[in-house]
């Protein structure tokens, strides 16, 4: 078992020789670690990181971010992982997080369990979006996106992800080309068999059985793409109504199909 803790300066001994352990393994770039791998005051280190948890403090040319040590219950530090709340032109290719974990603890689930846990901090800031990405032939981190239920695109030279909670309690996927800032494919993830799953599946089965209805839904969502193209929670919103009118419509039909 792992927790993430904000580093502090009484950690710094233990943090020298987690980073040297990279460094022993010819591992001179520590993603996720806010310029650790590079730092020779440990201490500045630590009051730099700190500052750029502020709005008010932030460095300039960087984001608000905030950087954790993952833990083990010896309280030895396993990895480290970063949450960048915004992203600027650097950081548009690269997500809104990265991690590393050191070599001697890998293979072992620490990393998916660092970013799920980080899930849950990107959570409570109000995020419903979070972006990841991997090189491909990185495997390890396409495995751990992946675990933490993650779609990743298939045709570009980098794994890219979108996590999200547009509705409360469904987990969001989304595949496209995040460098046009364009969606192709959205994934709504519920609970097998509860009510939401019964309502898409009606929904699903309605539509294609009544292509008037599929073509009255699909004229009211390119209406709305154009009255809202950058405000998809207004475009969520406005389809609200038509989908509630065809999911009763639905039910009723289901309940037909069913007798």
């Amino acid at each position: 078992m792992i927790q993430l803790v904000r580093p502090t300066e009484a950690m710094k001994e233990q943090a020298i020789e987690f980073r040297q352990e990279f460094f022993e393994h010819g591992e001179f770039v520590i993603n996720g670690s806010e310029l650790f791998d590079k730092t020779e005051d440990y201490i500045e280190w630590c009051r730099s990181i700190d500052a750029n948890t502020k709005e008010e403090t932030v460095n300039p040319n960087w984001v608000i971010t905030d950087t954790f040590f993952a833990v083990d219950a010896q309280d030895r530090i396993v990895g480290i992982i970063d949450f960048r709340h915004t992203l600027n032109d650097f950081l548009k290719d690269l997500g809104h997080c990265g991690y590393s974990v050191r070599p001697s603890e890998r293979r072992k689930g620490f990393a998916t369990e660092m970013l799920r846990q980080l899930l849950e901090v990107a959570k409570k800031t109000g995020m419903n979006e979070l972006y990841l990405s991997a090189v491909r032939k990185n495997e390890p981190s396409v495995k751990t996106i992946i675990r933490n239920s993650h779609i990743a695109t298939t045709d570009t030279a980098e794994l890219q992800a979108a996590w999200g909670e547009d509705v409360a309690g469904q987990m969001l996927f989304v595949m496209g080309d995040f460098e046009k800032d364009t969606r192709t494919h959205h994934i709504h993830a519920v609970k097998w068999d509860g009510t939401e799953w019964k309502n898409y599946i009606n929904f699903r089965d309605y539509l294609n059985c009544h292509p008037d209805k599929a073509m009255r839904y699909d004229a009211c969502k390119k209406k709305l793409v154009l009255q809202f193209p950058d405000d998809r929670r207004s475009y969520t919103e406005g389809k609200q109504e038509l989908i509630e009118c065809l999911l009763k419509e639905a039910y009723v039909w289901r309940q037909r199909q069913d007798t």
